[in-house]
């Protein structure tokens, strides 16, 4: 045998060697990037700017954090009023061409599903949208606020929407261009590790809570700009049909001419915008009311530790609820009480401001503080509900126990004497007068037959034998 015959098992062997380390060296990267998308899922696409850096976002001059999140809008450029409505689709491209066009409508009303910053820019350039107003648009979640600058009007909220868990996508490792956001949401697999079998899964699901940022401007010249995070249909589409008169949808004559149209007012549109939010959390309050009244006929009826853990998660999401939409009462009171420039805002008609609340705005907001007031009062209710149950379903399993202790405390108490019986007939003594006695079996056997009846009929009397289940 040559020498390259005897190297060449050798290099073969290497050969695989390296084949195998390279393949699990790339399992393990798809692994990494599976578990990357999982937390990008969960989380926003962070958009975190550097320490140190000047307040505000300059469209002209953006820093690289921002300049980079690009992404295809929806756009949406809806002119109106009393007599007359015109709806344009437009594109990323083809929204700075539109804009610089005369408009016809008095009031203007400008929906972006989506956040991409060549559409801000452009919006920004146009009608002179403040730098601290940009980059609260980028940087989401955004708390819930309402900011007056001279120019305009910034309100920002957020939309929580539940869903299945299993709906999210992990197939691709791709990071999400619309960086979602998630309050909170537990896998099913996770659950059925810690007691849930499959039933109580389908039964009580666990949803996913996903985190919208809405961002809404009430410009000057009656422009109201609406920017939803990923899509805000749900809000849109309704003030829509108001607007084009198609209410039949909410039991109104179809083709009529409703308020929102009639009045040509930009702040009572943006009183739309912030009624929809609000009003699309009580979708998320009867979820919690069906979960909760399943729950307490299951506790009532067959207390287990499983549920009790389903009613801790429920507790811990109602109060991560309640926490991320307290602030909109106060926003409210805000609009309705807070400065625009110079002047005073609160049902006021300023004629030296380009936009004010109008009285009528003013008096309808209200109505939607009553609706933030019952939502947050009825989470606070759930809460109390949820937290009653748990002490139910304890103080349930702990009289159960009871109840089985009290069960086994009166068999001893049966045994004792009889116990006692036997002991004395079991000493080795020699002179036992019974032991030779020839019915002392029968003897014995009706002694401890009379102790287990006085017995019995004393447990009976002292009702340790009833069990209340």
């Amino acid at each position: 045998m040559n020498e390259s015959e005897s190297i060449q098992p050798i290099l073969v062997q290497v050969s695989n060697q390296i084949n195998s380390t390279l393949s699990s060296t790339q399992q393990s990267h798809l692994r990494f990037q599976k578990l990357v998308r999982d937390f990008q899922i969960r989380n926003k696409y962070s958009t975190k700017k550097t320490v140190g850096c000047a307040p505000g976002v300059d469209v002209n001059h953006p820093p690289h954090y921002i300049e980079t999140l690009l992404q295809k809008v929806e756009i949406q450029v809806t002119d109106y009023d009393e007599s007359m409505l015109i709806s344009k689709q437009l594109t990323n491209e083809s929204l700075k061409s539109f804009l610089d066009q005369p408009r016809i409508g008095k009031v203007r009303w400008i929906s972006c599903q989506g956040i991409s910053f060549d559409v801000i820019k452009t919006i920004g350039l146009k009608y002179d949208l403040h730098p601290l107003a940009i980059e609260d648009t980028f940087n989401v979640p955004q708390r819930i606020k309402c900011d007056h600058y001279e120019e305009h009007m910034y309100v920002s909220m957020i939309l929580l929407s539940l869903r299945n868990f299993e709906d999210i996508d992990t197939s691709t490792t791709e990071p999400p261009s619309d960086f979602s956001s998630v309050l909170f949401g537990l896998d099913n697999e996770y659950l059925k590790k810690v007691g849930f079998n499959s039933d109580e899964l389908s039964k009580y699901i666990r949803p996913t809570c996903d985190m919208e940022q809405c961002s809404f401007f009430l410009l000057n010249n009656n422009v109201v700009l609406s920017i939803f995070q990923k899509q805000g249909r749900t809000i849109t589409e309704n003030i829509k049909n108001r607007l084009d008169g198609n209410q039949h949808s909410f039991g109104l004559k179809q083709n009529s001419v409703s308020l929102l149209r009639k009045s040509c007012d930009p702040s009572f549109l943006l009183h739309a915008l912030i009624d929809g939010v609000v009003d699309h959390h009580f979708e998320n309050l009867d979820f919690y009311h069906d979960q909760v009244n399943e729950l307490s006929e299951s506790i009532i009826m067959t207390p287990k530790l499983s549920l009790i853990k389903m009613l801790h998660s429920i507790l811990k999401e109602l109060k991560l609820l309640k926490k991320t939409l307290g602030p909109t009462e106060r926003l409210i009171m805000s609009i309705n009480s807070a400065k625009n420039g110079l002047e005073g805002l609160m049902g006021v008609d300023d004629p030296n401001q380009d936009y004010n609340i109008s009285k009528m705005t003013s008096v309808y907001l209200q109505d939607v503080n009553d609706d933030a007031q019952t939502i947050r009062e009825s989470f606070e209710g759930l809460e109390e509900t949820v937290k009653g149950m748990i002490d139910l379903a304890f103080n349930t399993i702990a009289h159960s126990t009871n109840e089985n202790m009290k069960i086994l405390a009166v068999v001893s108490l049966l045994f004792l004497p009889l116990t006692l019986l036997c002991g004395i007939y079991g000493m080795n003594f020699e002179f036992f007068p019974e032991l030779h006695f020839e019915l002392g079996v029968f003897y014995f056997w009706i002694l401890a037959g009379i102790i287990t009846i006085c017995v019995l009929s004393f447990s009976y009397r002292m009702s340790w034998l009833t069990v209340d289940r």
